[in-house]
């Protein structure tokens, strides 16, 4: 990854990729479910589609629920006019 990388895709998406890139190199991965280390495989494909279901539910929602429950907490806070 590049400079001209990190300025197109931002810091996020760079250490998104940069997690999943690791992730595949150094756990292994297999699609005979014989083999010993299929549990490693399942939990290393796992995370992958953890971590893009959730990027795909911030981008289209448009923040995380996490951010949400603190401006819900904020409105909710606030006395009421009047």
């Amino acid at each position: 990854m590049s400079r001209r990388d990190l300025i197109r895709f931002g810091l996020t998406g760079v250490a998104a990729f940069w997690f999943v890139h690791r992730l595949l190199l150094l756990f292994p991965t297999a699609v005979d479910p014989a083999t010993w280390y299929v549990g490693v495989s399942i939990f290393t494909l796992l995370t992958i589609l953890a971590l893009a279901v959730y990027g795909c539910c911030v981008a289209v929602i448009g923040s995380s629920r996490l951010a949400a429950s603190r401006v819900n907490r904020r409105i909710h806070a606030t006395k009421p006019l009047g």
